[in-house]
Formats: structure tokens, C-alpha cells, sequence
């Protein structure tokens, strides 16, 4: 169990991964683990204590939440580490195609052949949305942010660049200087409430920005990520919205003592700013109030003390 708190930790601690990625690596881990481990109440206590760190620490995802929701009322019924391997394995197959299709979808909307698209943070959802307009032999460029204070930007500039795409790499307060030349910006997701969804910290200037230019807006999200709020507990609820102030470091390493600074990853835009939104069940435009449950029962399992 020492390698499975490890690792865990060093998921919580991921800054650059998007939120299926870091899923991935949350699965991956719990794999290996059950692999590993006879029934028992002090293995059931150790995974779940875990989880409920994982989650809690790490911003608000609502894919993870899904997830381990969906494993807690799963050991609800019983710790069995064949069952909840034979479970996890069930899951990753029922949702292994969600990104495909999700994009596939959105491309089938909207043909990126020969246009010139923005791009923000680093998603894995884009990553597939790169690899589809890739595998069908069209010709897209892309312009990147560089996405502070994490510049995670950087890493879906290289990914698209050994794509074979051309790439741009450019701050995110430069935007309006390219604008002209952009045909739509296209976003993953974290969570995708009734009214809003949340992204990266920047993009709700540039949907607010390309709005303003009559620009297109796109989200790319599975629905995992529709999360009907009023349906959870608070402090979940508040978790999957309300994020933590982050490192000051990030920002400025040795600043001056009375400089304050306030330093987050996420934000909300509104959904009157979105174009359309492209899921692995259906295209939803225009967006406006998006009424979707998550989950009908929420595990006893999560600490919300």
C-alpha cells in the first residue's frame, strides 16, 4: 500500500494534467493496488482515505468525482478486490470511446479543414480532438496559449506539433492581436454546470473576447462533466465550483512581503458565451441551461466533514 499512497499523492499534486488524464492515472494506480491486496477493513479505509484526499486536494474535476463516486457505491456493496477490478475495468470500457465520439462529433459539425483555430490550457479532450483532425488527413492550423501561471500551454503546442500541425505559441493577453485571423476557439472542460462551465483560468476573457468579434465559442466535454449542482452535498457542490487560491510562488517567487497575491487555476464562463457544445450523445446549441444528472445517489463514502 506504501507505492498506492505514493502515487496518489503524486496525482494530487499534478498541476499540468487535464482531468481525464489525471483519471487515467487515478485507475491505473487502484489497478494495480487491487492486484495486490487481500479484503480487508484496513485496505478499504487506506483506498478510500485516498480517494477522498485525491479528490478533495485536487481542483474540482467532475470526471474524478463520477468516477469515485461510482467505485465508493460500488464498495458499498461489498470490498472485494476481484469484484472492484472487474468493476474499474467495466467502466473504463464504458466511457473508453466518450472523447472520440465526443469530438468526432463537433468535427462533423464544423470541418477544421484549411481553418485557423485557438486553443487554451492542456486538455486531453483537445489531444483527441488533434488526433481526429489528424487522422482524417485535414489541414488545420492552430494557435496556442501559453496558458500561465502553470504555461501548460507548452505541452499541447508540442503535442499538436508532432501531430504535424503547424503551431503558434502565444501568450493569452495577446489574443486580440491574432483574432482577426482566428476562425473559432475551441475549450475542454472540468465540470459543466446548468449555466456555466469551468476551464482554465483565461478563458472566460477569450470567450468574452471572440463574443465581442462575433467569433465562434466551442466546448468539447463528455457527459460525465454535466453536473446538475443542486443535486450534491454541499461541500462537494462547493469543491467542484469554489477553488482554492494556489500557490503564490507560481506568481512570483520572492515578492516583496506586502504584496498580496491571489493565484488560481479555473474559472467560470457563462454558457450565453458558448457557441455550442459537443458531447459523445448529442451537439447542444445553442447553450443555455443545461439540465443533466450526474449521479442519482451520491456514496456515504465521501468525507464531507
Amino acid at each position: 500500500m506504501e507505492n498506492f499512497i505514493k502515487n496518489i499523492k503524486s496525482i494530487r499534486h499534478d498541476t499540468t494534467s487535464g482531468s481525464l488524464e489525471i483519471l487515467k492515472k487515478t485507475i491505473n494506480e487502484l489497478l494495480g493496488v487491487l492486484d495486490r491486496i487481500t479484503p480487508g477493513k484496513e485496505q478499504k479505509t487506506i483506498i478510500t482515505n485516498e480517494l477522498n484526499r485525491l479528490f478533495f486536494e485536487q481542483s474540482g474535476f467532475a470526471v474524478l468525482f463520477h468516477f469515485i463516486n461510482a467505485f465508493f457505491l460500488e464498495i458499498e456493496k461489498g470490498f472485494e478486490p476481484t469484484e472492484l477490478k472487474s468493476f474499474i475495468l467495466r467502466y473504463e470500457k464504458q466511457w473508453s470511446k466518450s472523447e472520440k465520439l465526443a469530438t468526432n462529433r463537433f468535427i462533423d459539425h464544423f470541418d477544421p479543414d484549411k481553418k485557423l483555430i485557438l486553443l487554451h490550457s492542456n486538455s486531453s479532450t483537445i489531444h483527441q480532438y488533434l488526433a481526429e483532425i489528424h487522422e482524417r488527413g485535414l489541414h488545420t492550423k492552430i494557435i496556442q496559449t501559453l496558458s500561465g501561471p502553470g504555461n501548460e500551454g507548452r505541452i499541447q503546442a508540442k503535442a499538436a506539433l508532432e501531430k504535424g500541425f503547424e503551431v503558434t505559441l502565444i501568450h493569452e493577453s495577446a489574443v486580440g492581436k491574432f483574432i482577426s485571423e482566428i476562425d473559432w476557439v475551441v475549450f475542454g472542460a472540468d465540470v459543466i454546470t446548468e449555466k456555466m462551465f469551468i476551464n482554465k483560468t483565461g478563458t472566460f476573457e477569450i470567450a468574452a473576447l471572440f463574443n465581442h468579434q462575433n467569433k465562434p465559442v466551442y466546448v468539447i466535454g463528455d457527459s460525465r462533466k454535466l453536473i446538475d449542482t443542486s443535486t450534491l452535498p454541499d461541500p462537494i457542490a462547493k469543491h467542484l465550483l469554489d477553488e482554492s487560491p494556489k500557490s503564490p510562488e507560481e506568481i512570483w517567487s520572492e515578492a516583496p512581503r506586502d504584496i498580496k497575491i491571489k493565484n488560481y487555476w479555473f474559472e467560470a464562463t457563462p454558457h450565453e458565451l458558448v457557441s455550442g457544445l459537443s458531447t459523445e450523445s448529442e451537439w447542444i446549441s445553442p447553450v443555455k441551461t443545461i439540465k443533466k444528472f450526474s449521479q442519482d445517489k451520491i456514496s456515504r463514502l465521501f468525507n464531507t466533514n
